[in-house]
């Protein structure tokens, strides 16, 4: 009889090396991402389209090695984002125009995302259990992300007041 399953030891070697390896590449991503984007400053549209290569080839980049797309998209927009705010070598038309190309975007993935939501919600059979737990499983989430927020409010008071910095 073959054992299928996996250790504890390589469970926790594939998270480190998904995990490590997606934030790895996402600060080379990041840091080549903006290096690229600043050398074509005074171009927006090709701003933009440097943005989407980066998103899109980088999370098949991360497929491809078998790293964490999501954690090394997320850190590579951190990176540029940051950068991007305190850089002088964009001009205030071009940070503008990739920010309205951003929320755009973002408008459009959430209606997607929320279509998807509704059709997957036709495909389900309503059962009293499955009601039931989709209840209990929103108050676990909300209560979750309460007390996450709410521990980060206490370990940094002086912070809270602050507002971020947006370019």
């Amino acid at each position: 009889m073959t054992n299928e399953g996996f250790s504890a030891g390589e469970v926790v070697q594939l998270f480190a090396e998904e995990t490590l390896g997606g934030l790895a590449t996402g600060a080379v991503l990041g840091f080549v991402g903006f290096a690229l984007i600043k050398a074509v400053s005074d171009e927006p549209k090709i701003n933009i389209m440097l943005t989407l290569a980066i998103a899109m080839g980088g999370y098949a980049l991360c497929s491809f090695i078998h790293v964490s797309g999501p954690l090394a998209m997320v850190v590579a927009a951190l990176i540029i984002g940051d950068k991007l705010a305190k850089s002088q070598d964009f001009t205030a038309e071009g940070k503008r125009e990739l920010k309205t190309f951003r929320e755009v975007l973002d408008e459009i993935m959430n209606a997607i995302l929320f279509v998807l939501i509704g059709l997957e919600i036709l495909i389900l059979s309503l059962e009293v259990s499955y009601v039931i737990m989709s209840i209990v499983a929103i108050f676990i989430v909300l209560l979750a992300r309460f007390l996450s927020v709410m521990g980060v409010i206490k370990l940094f008071p002086d912070k809270s007041d602050e507002t971020p910095t947006k370019y």
